[in-house]
Parts: structure tokens; C-alpha cells; sequence
């Protein structure tokens, strides 16, 4: 569908997924921006991850959900907390309203806005309140080509495939400082490490990051243990079992820019299948991405030599074709982890 450009004053955006989702649609964001550029670009997202946009010009106003404290209140309360919300929602008079993920949460929300445009998935139970549906099922390609899908069903040009994320000055003299001050601007190689994920069967067993980082430890190396707040159960067990000088443990909850410009420093990138993986592939980064084989093709969207997919043997459920858990994640060895590192950095 063909939108009257020049009519399109106010859009909103929603996606209530994980931040790894939100790095994914960047290029989204980019394009829409671009074609849109007097237009007022707002968007919806989890509680928390509003820091993510602190310094992105294509994004006007970030408005979070709450969805873990919307699902504490009683079925009155809920109800009755939703509808205010939407209400203030439905105030601000969006012209096109888009969504990233097929829910009937969203299109209700989308529908009741009273946008004259809404964009969203056909395949799901109330894809019919969706005025321009797109015709996709989700996991049938991978994640960033599932989220273009929202520019193509709109005739807006694809401007961008590469993904990006901000940060700015101040936080990386904030991070100059600290890598100053504990002597981390010497010849030795950083590795940044975050063994966490927002999902806990993305885990890699906490065990196998441990041993990993006291043979890394061996080399001429430093260690950037990243944690967030959900996060410090793990940094606890690390902490529990290596003590070393070159080991430096850093807590980032206080916003995801700072994570960002930590990142930029690092020689190399070790995480799960996590929002730390799409930071480092946005700010092309040597990176090690432990995956299972479960919606590997979903997930496995970035086409470039220094970013490394690492996925164990097949487990039983894979064989068969219907991998519904992360056994396959856990059969990743350490020691196959650290000889691509060593590989990639070149240090021993």
C-alpha cells in the first residue's frame, strides 16, 4: 500500500521483545527517518531498555510497558491499567502505526489508536484489525529480514541492512578513565565477556565460562566480565572460584550506552545469543556468539568474518527435527570456544 507521505505527521512504533529485537530493527528505525524526516517517530518498548535510544536521532520519544508489573496486578487492575494507557496512547493521534511482532496485545493497541494506517502481522488471531497486513509467518526467515518486511509492505526504501547502536562522548571518557586507571591501556589484549541472557535456557552453563576464562587468563589477556542486573548470580559463581588482577568485573545496569562504550574497546566479544551479541555486531566487533541449534536460522543474520557462530553437536530433539530446548548449547566445549578465541586474537 502507497501512504500519502506528506499526511503522515505522527508515527508510532511498538515492539515489547527483547533488546537484541530492538538492535535487529534498527535499520528500521534508519529508513523510516529518513522517508518520514518531519514526521514525529515515537516508540513503545519494555520497561528498561529506554536507554538504548538516549542518543538516537531517529527516535523521538520512548514510551515503556511495564509487562512484568502488568502481570502482578489482579484481572480488574490489569484491564483497567491497559485501558489508560492505550487511552493516553490513542491522545496523541498517530497517523501509522507499526508493529514488530504478532500479538493480540498489540493489535488491539493498534486498532484502538485510531491511526488511518496499521501495519502489523496477518498471522495471528486478530491480524484482521490491521489495515496493511503482512503475508509472513515469524521464524520462517531470519529476524532482521522479518522486521524489513514492515518497510516493504509500505513501498518505504530499504536504506540500511546494517544494524547500529549509540553511545556518546562523556561515557567513553568515563570509560577512558577506567581503563587508565586500572592500567588497561597496555599491550594486552581485552576481551569483554558477558556470560548472561535475558532467556536462562540461553545460558552456556556458568561452569564452562569459568574454566574458559582461567585458561584465558593464562594468556596475555585482560578480562571485562559485563553483568547486568539480572546478571549477578552468574558474576557471583565466577567470582566464587577466580581471583586475578587481570580480571575485571563491571556492572553496566546503569544504562546501555555505558555497556556500549565498553564494548568499543574490546579486541574481542564472548556472549550467549543475547542483546550483547547484536551491541557487538552493530559496532563490528570480533565476536563469539554461543547459539543453540533452536531458531538458529533465525537468529544467525550476521554475514561477517569476524563473527563467530558457535553451536554444539546435535541433540536428540534436533536429530528429529523439533529442538524445543538448549541441550545442544550445553554441549558446546570450552576448550573449542577458547581455540577460536585464541585463533581470532592471535595470543598465547
Amino acid at each position: 500500500m502507497l501512504l500519502c507521505k506528506e499526511k503522515i505527521k505522527r508515527v508510532l512504533l511498538i515492539n515489547l521483545k527483547y533488546l537484541g529485537d530492538l538492535v535487529v530493527c534498527s535499520p528500521v528505525f534508519y529508513s523510516l527517518r529518513s522517508y518520514f524526516n518531519q514526521a514525529e517517530i515515537d516508540i513503545i518498548v519494555r520497561a528498561g531498555y529506554k536507554s538504548l535510544f538516549d542518543f538516537d536521532k531517529n527516535i523521538d520519544k520512548v514510551i515503556e510497558f511495564d509487562l512484568i508489573e502488568q502481570r502482578k496486578k489482579s484481572g480488574i487492575q490489569r484491564i483497567a491499567s491497559e485501558i489508560n494507557f492505550i487511552r493516553n496512547i490513542r491522545k496523541k493521534k498517530y497517523d501509522l502505526v507499526i508493529t514488530f511482532h504478532p500479538t493480540d496485545r498489540l493489535a488491539l493497541w493498534s486498532f484502538i489508536s485510531g491511526a488511518k494506517y496499521r501495519v502489523g502481522f496477518k498471522d495471528q488471531s486478530f491480524g484482521y484489525l490491521f489495515n496493511i497486513q503482512i503475508n509472513i509467518k515469524e521464524e520462517s526467515v531470519n529476524y532482521l529480514d522479518y522486521y524489513l518486511e514492515t518497510l516493504k509492505v509500505i513501498n518505504i526504501p530499504i536504506l540500511s541492512y546494517k544494524t547500529y547502536v549509540k553511545t556518546n562522548d562523556i561515557l567513553r571518557s568515563e570509560v577512558n578513565t577506567f581503563l587508565k586507571n586500572n592500567l588497561l591501556e597496555s599491550q594486552k589484549k581485552i576481551i569483554g565477556i558477558h556470560p548472561g541472557a535475558s532467556i536462562k535456557e540461553k545460558i552456556w552453563n556458568i561452569d564452562n565460562y569459568i574454566e574458559l576464562i582461567k585458561l584465558l587468563l593464562k594468556n596475555n589477556v585482560k578480562i571485562l566480565l559485563f553483568y547486568g542486573p539480572n546478571d549477578l548470580f552468574l558474576v557471583d559463581r565466577i567470582k566464587e572460584k577466580i581471583n586475578d588482577d587481570f580480571l575485571y568485573i563491571i556492572d553496566t545496569s546503569r544504562s546501555i550506552p555505558l555497556l556500549i562504550a565498553f564494548l568499543e574497546k574490546c579486541d574481542l566479544i564472548v556472549c550467549n545469543d543475547s542483546f550483547v551479541s547484536h551491541l557487538a555486531a552493530a559496532l563490528n566487533k570480533s565476536t563469539i556468539t554461543l547459539i543453540s541449534r533452536n531458531k538458529l536460522h533465525c537468529w544467525k543474520i550476521y554475514d561477517k568474518p569476524n563473527y563467530v557462530y558457535i553451536y554444539g553437536e546435535p541433540c536428540n530433539e534436533c536429530k528429529h527435527g523439533v529442538c524445543s530446548g538448549y541441550e545442544c548449547l550445553q554441549r558446546i566445549k570450552f576448550k573449542t570456544v577458547y581455540e577460536n578465541i585464541i585463533e581470532i586474537l592471535n595470543v598465547n
